[in-house]
């Protein structure tokens, strides 16, 4: 393992450098595990302390694709079945793009073990190389119905910082309408600036779990 004290110098600085920043985000690594998200990002998703509680206990519970395609989250709630299926395709995509580079590393190996457990995603995961759009790398806007902020419209901005251990990427997202506007900004001014870390990164933590 690198200088963790050097690689924490990294998150530390990145971090700084977010704050201010009036929309909800995260930062994800290259196994688009959670590194930390502004407390916006994580009401804007109904992330909730007994649903982060829960997540410290799960083998890869901070993980993007585990949270987009476990029912437990109850991430799919929040989006309109209308949509859903374009958007856990497109989920995945970016999840095959970031993660191309590190196929052979026994985490990759271990996160994607987990997943195929997974329903919602065993079956995408198999047929996205059908797919004819390929969203990865092309800015990719957000339309539903949140159970707070009624209508959302937005888009997402990828940012990469390289590290030697990889890349920590920061999403954001962009309001595309007043309304979406104005729903970012009341989480903003409760509390949504405060940004909680979690333990994914630099470790890796696999726990020993039988198949």
């Amino acid at each position: 393992m690198k200088d963790t004290q050097f690689l924490d110098s990294i998150l530390k600085k990145l971090i700084n450098s977010l704050q201010g920043t009036r929309v909800p985000f995260f930062i994800c690594d290259q196994y688009n595990d959670i590194v930390a998200a502004n407390q916006a990002v994580i009401q804007l998703l109904n992330f909730t302390p007994e649903k982060i509680q829960e997540s410290t206990q799960h083998p890869i519970g901070f993980n993007i694709m585990r949270v987009v395609f476990d029912s437990s989250s109850g991430f799919k709630d929040l989006i309109r079945k209308e949509v859903w299926n374009d958007f856990a395709f497109f989920e995945i995509q970016w999840f095959r793009g970031d993660t191309l580079q590190y196929r052979n590393t026994p985490y990759f190996k271990y996160l994607l073990k987990h997943l195929l457990q997974l329903r919602e995603f065993r079956w995408r995961w198999r047929e996205v190389y059908w797919e004819q759009d390929d969203w990865y790398g092309r800015y990719r806007k957000y339309n539903y119905v949140h159970s707070q902020g009624g209508d959302m419209d937005y888009g997402a901005i990828h940012l990469r910082v390289l590290t030697p251990v990889g890349p920590l990427i920061t999403v954001m997202y962009i309001p595309h309408t007043l309304q979406t506007s104005t729903y970012f900004d009341l989480l903003m001014e409760n509390g949504g600036g405060d940004i909680q870390l979690f333990p994914t990164w630099p470790r890796k933590i696999m726990f020993n779990t039988e198949d």
